[in-house]
């Protein structure tokens, strides 16, 4: 009897081990899902006076494949953000056949990416070779795409008409007008004097605490009241996502907004996908699975 209590008190230990790797490994893949961002977000909105000068920057916060990026659409409402008035989708067959760095839809964006959508007189950039030891060389780390050159847009060859008193910039996993509504949104971020139900969409989100979303209002001392040619906002975060009080002249397209924001954007890197726990945990599982059985071999013998 007194060799079975031995046995036991040797294997108890053992075991505790191996489930305290488990939840490890658990935490780590909760911790991972529960800090992820959405999979694109907006990074700079740059007004102009002409439409075709104008640009929309966004910033990959994880890894997707063109495939993903195919099926996103953006665009931005009316001056009161009342609906969509412009929409636009990724067009991942135009970026295969301009790039030499992608061949497949399969093919990754990696995260901290910075992907900006212009008008007809932004020019297009396809240069893209992202070096995971080399985040500040902007020109590798960086996309830029007008309407039919990596964008298709259904309302026009304007991706976006600004508005200085108001407008809401959006992004989707569907396309609005064609039955989701709202309900799919990924990024938004308005600026007006009144919020109608697109603006009312981000602020609900916004209220939920949820990255990617926010209604800047002078109502809240978040901007001036007027969005002037020229200008722009931008993420001041350092850790996130904040447009309040960025209006600034000019515009920082296709780089990281200021020493906040690239802060941000380059500890991206740093951020395992969820998927790169799954292959630990696994081994974690048949590693267990293997000593407990020889755990209880060797207990057996000694019995």
């Amino acid at each position: 009897m007194r060799a079975k209590q031995r046995n036991h008190c040797l294997v108890s230990p053992l075991r505790k081990s191996i489930f305290r790797r488990w939840q490890l490994a658990l935490a780590l893949l909760l911790t991972s899902l529960g800090s992820s961002h959405a999979g694109l977000m907006i990074n700079e909105i740059f007004n102009a006076a002409n439409a075709d000068d104008e640009y929309i920057e966004f910033l990959v916060t994880s890894d997707m494949t063109l495939q993903d990026l195919d099926s996103v659409w953006f665009g931005d409402s009316n001056t009161f953000s009342t609906g969509v008035a412009s929409e636009n989708s990724f067009n991942a067959a135009g970026i295969i056949s301009n790039s030499s760095y992608f061949n497949s839809s399969n093919d990754v964006i990696a995260a901290r990416t910075i992907i900006t959508v212009g008008g007809s007189n932004i020019s297009t950039d396809f240069n893209y070779n992202p070096d995971p030891a080399n985040p500040s060389n902007n020109d590798s780390w960086n996309l830029t795409f007008t309407v039919g050159n990596g964008v298709d847009g259904v309302t026009g060859n304007t991706p976006f008409d600004l508005g200085s008193f108001g407008d809401s910039i959006w992004v989707s996993s569907s396309q609005p007008t064609a039955g989701a509504g709202y309900n799919d949104l990924i990024s938004g971020v308005g600026y007006g004097w009144f919020a109608g139900p697109l603006g009312n969409a981000i602020l609900t989100r916004q209220g939920l605490g949820e990255d990617g979303f926010q209604m800047l209002s002078p109502f809240s001392g978040d901007w001036d009241g007027v969005l002037t040619n020229g200008s722009s906002f931008s993420n001041q975060d350092p850790n996130g996502f904040d447009f309040a009080n960025s209006e600034a002249p000019g515009g920082t397209m296709g780089a990281a907004n200021e020493a906040d924001n690239e802060a941000y954007a380059y500890d991206l890197r740093a951020v395992p996908e969820p998927s790169a726990f799954i292959p630990m945990i696994l081994v974690l599982a048949a590693a267990g699975f293997f000593v407990i059985k020889k755990g209880q071999k060797e207990t057996v013998a000694v019995s």
